[in-house]
């Protein structure tokens, strides 16, 4: 009976967690996105500023309207750096915490695959009335429980 209370909450817990697994990797991917999305930015910034140099250079630093249009681009290029330097941060943590739930939810499914292993041999045992398959049945289902208590207070620091 107590191996299958907790087969049924660690079933649960695994479904939930698959749902947030799905969420989490979406997270992830958005915050990839968007650093790809500045970076494409920030290089054709680069370019941008490549020419205002050579420009400047050529007419030999006397155009004040090239070098305010070059010093306003460093500055947004600077942004785009820092930006780039966050948003690395946030996607790699995203992406942390996808692999993370993705663990512990496969961590509940093999929990509740102890767990049943063991209602199996305890139910076997009832019936045919050997107690070999009782002591493997209880042996699977403290491996089942541990498991699914590791699990479950991992999930909860998470």
């Amino acid at each position: 009976m107590i191996l299958a209370v907790f087969g049924t909450l660690a079933s649960f817990k695994a479904a939930s967690l698959g749902n947030q697994v799905v969420t989490t990797q979406n997270e992830a991917f958005n915050h990839w996105s968007n650093y790809q999305a500045k970076t494409i930015k920030k290089t054709t910034l680069e370019t941008e500023l490549y020419t205002i140099e050579i420009e400047l250079a050529k007419l030999k630093d006397t155009d004040n309207a090239l070098k305010t249009e070059l010093l306003a681009k460093k500055a947004i290029y600077e942004q785009y750096k820092q930006e780039e330097i966050t948003l690395t941060a946030k996607a790699q943590e995203a992406e942390q915490r996808h692999l993370l739930t993705k663990e512990i939810s496969t961590n509940f499914g093999n929990a509740l695959i102890f767990l049943q292993i063991g209602i199996l041999l305890s139910s076997l045992t009832t019936l045919s009335k050997i107690k070999y398959y009782w002591y493997i049945g209880s042996i699977s289902g403290i491996i089942g429980f541990s498991i699914f208590i590791t699990s479950y207070y991992r999930n909860l620091t998470m």
